[in-house]
């Protein structure tokens, strides 16, 4: 390490030691008493929006209690609130907040379709303080900011809206607006994040962290992201290597002034860095792991829950066994809903000082398909360790009750809070003659598979054909050997234990097989490709493990490996 990162390193070890002391107590007093600070979270929100569209409408200056916000106030859906969304924007409205929005994040979503969700300064504030807070949790604890480190995110400005207010990611606005002393630690600039072109951007990204040898941490939301980086490094690694040489990407030219000039600012001419990344790569070629690149990698925080976990599983094998994984926390475009708090078990709790959280056991919605009554409804101190819940939030910056169709799973306590972890999209479920088959126990029913196998997935997706009446396994997974129809058989008995209507109805013939495909290598990078090109969110996406056919935009068939096609 330079004399002059040595120094950096030490002045930003006493910055993160300051903002513990400051942030953590709070947040800590906060979570001994969820009931009391939930109260007071709901009374702020409503009584700092009661003079809206909104609130005035649904009676927000009356409500003294979550019973009554509860009465006065119906589950809410993006569809619901668009038109109050609309107009703040265009009209300059105080429709959903008074504080009037300084962005729209602009959702990922599981369709193309993109949803705008408003950010207000202080919610901007909100976030930062809570990156702050997860930022110092993991610095005490491992020694992921001891070097450099690579974030991958999106941009923050994408576009504007008809009104003129931009749109984009408030992550991104974050991290554009990060301190210089914080800047110095980051190797991807804000500039190189916002190259349109998808293939160019990871390229970039690739010949940036290559050229830096002191990378001690990774940060993206999904894992999955790491493993299209690491295809990009292994299938370009003499162009790359040649830019880390000579300090220029040969396209270039094709970008943007500024991000011709940060590329210049990062990327200098390092011939011993290239001779050492050759070695590197003349001892282990296509085997090349992010552990011989970086051998100080110590932490990657990112998404570990739901299907991510294959991810996951697959990034593990590129990695030292000394390089943590740590749980970035529940969140979404439209909230930061927690935060990881111990590296060690990848343990999360709420931000229950932010967002006011309502919550319905997974049974009981899924048993009245979303028909439900006020007492269903649990306040976050009511959860039970172990269970599954719907979740909904009420936020400050306008979002109301809002359904997000996610499951979580209690997994703990922090103090007296319980701590939750993401399971699935409630849309993961799928039911072609009354199995209701959720995407948690295709999760489960694969996991066994792969390891009855010996196997590693990378990827897999199952999608219901309701026209043969059974579903279609296709699996990724780089190996010669064919997996799929073993995989398949594997995961159809696993699923008739852990779904007991599956079991029945392929025990009578109403569903057949589950039939499974081996995917040629890459396959899962080209579906995440075509649907990123269709509007979702690249740094933020996710698969859908589980879908019906009739549902998906991708052709898994044209990607199935030869031999395995019947």
């Amino acid at each position: 390490m330079k004399t002059k990162d040595r120094l950096i390193a030490t002045i930003f070890k006493v910055v993160m030691w300051r903002l513990r002391r400051k942030l953590w107590p709070p947040f800590v007093e906060a979570s001994r008493n969820p009931a009391l600070t939930q109260n007071e979270v709901l009374q702020r929100i409503v009584a700092t929006n009661a003079d809206t569209v909104f609130g005035r409408k649904h009676g927000f200056e009356s409500i003294k209690s979550a019973s009554d916000f509860r009465r006065a106030v119906p589950i809410q859906y993006y569809e619901s609130l668009r038109p109050y969304i609309e107009d703040q924007e265009q009209n300059g409205t105080a429709a959903l907040t008074i504080e009037a929005p300084v962005l729209y994040a602009q959702t990922s979503g599981t369709s193309g379709s993109p949803k705008y969700l408003p950010v207000t300064a202080s919610g901007l504030e909100r976030i930062k303080r809570a990156q702050r807070m997860y930022s110092v949790s993991v610095a005490a604890q491992t020694n992921m900011l001891s070097g450099k480190v690579v974030g991958i995110g999106s941009p923050a400005i994408e576009g504007h809206l008809p009104g003129g207010t931009p749109f984009g990611s408030a992550s991104g606005m974050i991290y554009e607006g990060m301190p210089r002393l914080v800047r110095s630690k980051y190797v991807i600039g804000p500039e190189v994040l916002a190259i349109e072109d998808h293939d160019a951007r990871y390229m970039a990204i690739a010949a940036l962290a290559l050229a830096e040898p002191d990378v001690s941490g990774f940060a993206t939301a999904n894992p999955s992201t790491l493993l299209r980086l690491h295809s990009i490094i292994v299938d370009h690694f003499d162009e790359l290597v040649t830019a880390v040489e000579r300090g220029e990407l040969g396209f270039v030219q094709r970008l943007s002034r500024t991000q011709q000039q940060e590329l210049r600012d990062f990327l200098t001419p390092d011939l011993a860095r290239a001779d050492h990344l050759r070695s590197l790569h003349s001892r282990h070629g296509r085997n090349l792991t992010y552990g011989h690149i970086w051998p100080d990698l110590n932490a990657i925080t990112t998404w570990t829950g739901g299907s991510c976990g294959f991810a996951v599983d697959a990034l593990r094998e590129l990695l030292s066994p000394a390089t943590h994984i740590v749980e970035l926390g529940y969140s979404a475009s439209e909230v930061r809903g927690a935060i990881g708090v111990d590296t060690e078990t990848n343990t999360a709790a709420p931000l229950l000082g932010d967002n006011w959280f309502e919550f319905v056991e997974r049974h009981i919605r899924e048993s009245r398909d979303g028909v439900l009554v006020p007492d269903d409804f649990l306040d976050l101190c009511e959860l039970e360790q172990g269970k599954q819940y719907y979740v909904y939030v009420t936020t400050l910056d306008g979002l109301y009750r809002y359904d997000m169709n996610d499951v979580v799973e209690v997994t703990g306590m922090f103090e007296n809070t319980p701590s939750i972890s993401f399971v699935q999209k409630g849309q993961g479920v799928t039911n072609i003659t009354g199995e209701k088959l959720c995407e948690s126990q295709m999760l489960e029913a694969v996991s066994h598979a792969q390891t009855e196998l010996g196997l590693t997935t990378s990827f897999f997706v199952a999608l219901a054909d309701e026209a043969n009446a059974h579903y279609r396994l296709y699996v990724e997974h780089g190996d010669e050997p064919y997996y799929g129809p073993r995989m398949a058989e594997l995961v159809d008995q696993k699923l008739g234990e852990l779904n007991i209507e599956y079991k029945s109805k392929r025990s009578s013939g109403r569903l057949g097989p589950l039939v499974g495909f081996d995917l040629v290598s890459g396959t899962a990078e080209l579906y995440r490709s075509e649907l990123v090109k269709a509007g979702q969110r690249d740094a933020q996406f996710k698969y859908l493990q589980v879908q019906n056919l009739a549902d998906c935009p991708f052709s898994f068939d044209s990607h199935i490996k030869a031999s395995a096609v019947r």
